[in-house]
């Protein structure tokens, strides 16, 4: 028994962990930590199987050193993204709500696209509201708030509307050529502004003096 001569008998390298170690061990401990409740979904998901992966190469005797390297390498990456915070997106929710309550049909056109795409950007980030950080919260919530500022109610044309039909009816025989012809201006001037969706108030004024 033994060696066959000229042959020496291989010690297998064992990994140095000490490094991995030290890293579990500060990952274990920003677990525990209640802030880790507080960062976003997808980097507490990366963290928790990179930390998996790190205690099961740390248990594994026959992990090469590269496995090692890269293990706490990997898990240490995912540490440094425990900075990526969950925003507080209560009042863009709030905001999204009263957004949604809106009745299009009373505000003239332009305006209303602009209106529809910041809304819909705020719903999509609402639906991964657990990854969504206030630096992205912050814009989206700005620019819904703006684009409902911008909007513009239409013109309340019914004084307009009932001075035009009441000038319709009128006979033109009573009248002379000429004021009668400044009347019929005038009614056209005033259906130009009822046609006018984005007619302001100040111009339906206007017309009906």
């Amino acid at each position: 028994a033994g060696n066959p001569a000229g042959s020496a008998e291989i010690t297998p390298v064992t990994a140095n962990k000490s490094i991995l170690n030290q890293v579990i061990e500060y990952a274990e401990a920003q677990k525990a930590s209640p802030e880790f409740n507080k960062v976003i979904a997808d980097v507490q998901k990366t963290f928790n199987a990179a930390l998996e992966q790190a205690k099961a190469v740390a248990d594994n005797n026959a992990a090469t050193q590269k496995e090692v390297d890269t293990a706490w390498q990997a898990l240490l990456n995912e540490i440094h993204k425990l900075g990526f915070v969950k925003g507080d997106v209560t009042s863009l929710e709030k905001l999204v709500e009263t957004a949604k309550g809106f009745d299009l049909s009373k505000y003239v056109e332009a305006g209303q696209a602009e209106l529809k795409e910041a809304l819909a950007a705020a719903k999509d980030l609402l639906a991964d509201k657990d990854n969504a950080m206030e630096q992205e919260i912050q814009p989206v919530e700005e620019n819904l708030l703006n684009a409902m500022l911008n909007l513009r109610l239409k013109a309340d044309k019914s004084i307009l509307e009932s001075t035009v039909s009441q000038a319709n009816n009128i006979e033109a025989n009573l009248y002379t050529q000429e004021s009668y012809q400044a009347l019929k201006t005038a009614v056209a001037a005033a259906n130009a502004v009822l046609a006018d969706d984005s007619a302001t108030q100040k111009q339906v004024d206007a017309a009906v003096d």
